[in-house]
């Protein structure tokens, strides 16, 4: 990593990684070109059965999450009912979506030779988001000036078309909740923290702690 080059990175999906994708070659071309993982993950796993159900709308390159214009956006969260699914349905799901995380988790977290750092995406979503992506690109590159991120602001012209919160969106939220918390807290403390960034009830980090 070069001090006074640029990071350029690109998405990679889990499901993008075709079966017959030869996994060894494929970590030594990291390595070899010193290509860093920054691995998100949706911890609020519950979000992503429900974003499958949901389904999205045709865009100009086939079907999107998200939009651009507000109408959409309005229309599409008019249109989706609250999730509604069995207890045990969400105990199965959560724990298959989960298992793959964490598969995934394991296995870039042990290459050799390949910078990787864990980013929830969540914290994304909230207040400390440049603070968050601060210390995911400097653990990647340690070389990056310390306050390349200070006093800047992450826009996007591009609108969710869901509301953003666990509980807008499951059917018998509190339940459900309840019934992941022992085995899942992982997913119910992401779902808890986007109902405070929602309700600005979360501050924020103290970066001068930074």
């Amino acid at each position: 990593f070069h001090p006074y080059k640029p990071l350029v990175g690109f998405k990679l999906m889990y499901n993008q990684l075709p079966s017959s994708c030869d996994l060894p070659k494929f970590f030594r071309y990291l390595k070899m070109h010193k290509v860093a993982v920054v691995h998100l993950v949706r911890e609020a796993t519950v979000l992503k059965i429900t974003s499958k159900a949901n389904g999205a709308i045709p865009g100009e390159n086939g079907k999107q999450l998200h939009s651009n214009d507000p109408n959409a956006t309005t229309a599409s969260r008019a249109n989706t009912k609250p999730l509604h699914k069995s207890i045990d349905y969400w105990k199965s799901a959560v724990s298959e979506m989960e298992k793959e995380d964490m598969e995934h988790r394991t296995t870039f977290s042990s290459l050799i030779g390949v910078p990787y750092y864990y980013l929830q995406y969540e914290h994304l979503m909230g207040p400390d988001r440049a603070l968050y992506l601060r210390e995911a690109v400097q653990s990647v590159n340690p070389a990056t000036p310390i306050g390349w991120t200070r006093g800047e602001e992450f826009k996007s012209d591009l609108l969710q078309l869901h509301e953003p919160t666990c509980a807008a969106r499951i059917d018998q939220y509190p339940e459900v909740m309840s019934a992941l918390a022992a085995d899942h807290p992982l997913t119910v403390a992401a779902c808890e923290f986007l109902e405070r960034v929602e309700n600005s009830s979360y501050v924020g980090r103290n970066e001068s702690s930074l």
